[in-house]
């Protein structure tokens, strides 16, 4: 499924701590996104409702996100080029971002950003990566 880009601004405005955000979803009847924000947050609970609720590509795009390949492989087998892309965002690459954008789907980077940097800001060691990418941004251009 594609969501509009209204939709996924609310799911990258939960995981960047928004809660009202989550009210949104609910009220629109988007509960499998909230799923996807408790499953990205390691809730194993949330994942096995996704799976029992059918929703298989968005359990391969949270199993992906968290560096599962078999996951990625799936979707990439199973035409979830949008969600593997935006898992390719979360991992800074910046030819899934282009393609994305090029697609008119950048609120699917938006969320690829926002899932890369509640990954590092949970990491020990994510402001040392942030800075290092900040400065090899930097020195491209």
């Amino acid at each position: 499924m594609v969501y509009t880009a209204e939709t996924l601004q609310h799911l990258t405005a939960l995981i960047k701590g928004k809660d009202s955000s989550r009210m949104w979803l609910m009220e629109n009847k988007f509960p499998e996104l909230i799923l996807v924000y408790y499953a990205l947050e390691g809730k194993k609970e949330a994942s096995l409702e996704l799976a029992k609720k059918k929703n298989f590509e968005l359990v391969a795009f949270v199993h992906a996100v968290q560096d599962d390949k078999r996951a990625f492989k799936w979707l990439a087998e199973h035409n979830g080029f949008i969600w593997a892309a935006t898992v390719s965002v979360t991992n800074n690459d910046q030819n899934a971002e282009a393609w994305l954008k090029r697609n008119n789907l950048a609120h699917y980077a938006e969320l690829g950003r926002a899932i890369e940097n509640d990954k590092l800001s949970n990491d020990s060691l994510g402001w040392l990566k942030m800075l290092l990418r900040m400065l090899r941004n930097y020195f491209k251009k």
